[in-house]
């Protein structure tokens, strides 16, 4: 009984995150987060030209639709099936089970951040490709200053528990 009100426990917070989480994305501001159609914070940043700004939205515009939905979008469909195999394991003698999934959930969800961080890296180094010298020290000095705000390991880095949920701050 104990382990079913805790696992009904765990749905209605995780329920209560993705509703929060939702709200959160959709009351973000395009132009603060990413390089809008007509350059965004990065063209201010590095005073760059109509053609620069062109080839960056093009740039980040495919990093953009490989990753946002249809990444948030995989993260959910692997939560949720990870939800439903741990809502079959009541038994103690499941825990060999229930270790396996979090496994196989923990090594799935690694898989799409290094995809994600492999996008990432390979648009940040197309970026360079179509900035003057200037204006690729400046990037170099944005992309440090962005990675020293977020911390190490980027946006699931160290911060991450074994499950691949945030740990609280």
């Amino acid at each position: 009984m104990t382990r079913f009100v805790v696992i009904v426990g765990f749905m209605v917070a995780f329920a209560a995150g993705l509703t929060i989480g939702a709200r959160w994305h959709r009351d973000e501001s395009p132009a603060t987060t990413r390089p809008s159609r007509h350059g965004g914070w990065l063209s201010s940043e590095l005073n760059l030209t109509p053609a620069q700004r062109e080839q960056l939205d093009r740039i980040w515009s495919e990093t953009a639709s490989r990753g946002g939905r249809d990444w948030e979008e995989r993260r959910r469909r692997l939560s949720r099936e990870r939800d439903e195999a741990i809502a079959a394991l009541f038994r103690p003698e499941d825990k060999v089970r229930y270790d396996q999934v979090l496994k196989r959930y923990e090594n799935a969800m690694n898989n799409l951040d290094k995809e994600w961080r492999a996008s990432f890296h390979a648009s940040v180094e197309r970026t360079k490709t179509i900035l003057t010298p200037e204006q690729q020290i400046r990037y170099d000095e944005l992309l440090r200053r962005h990675q020293s705000e977020k911390g190490p390991g980027g946006p699931r880095g160290r911060d991450m528990n074994r499950r691949g949920d945030r740990r609280p701050s």
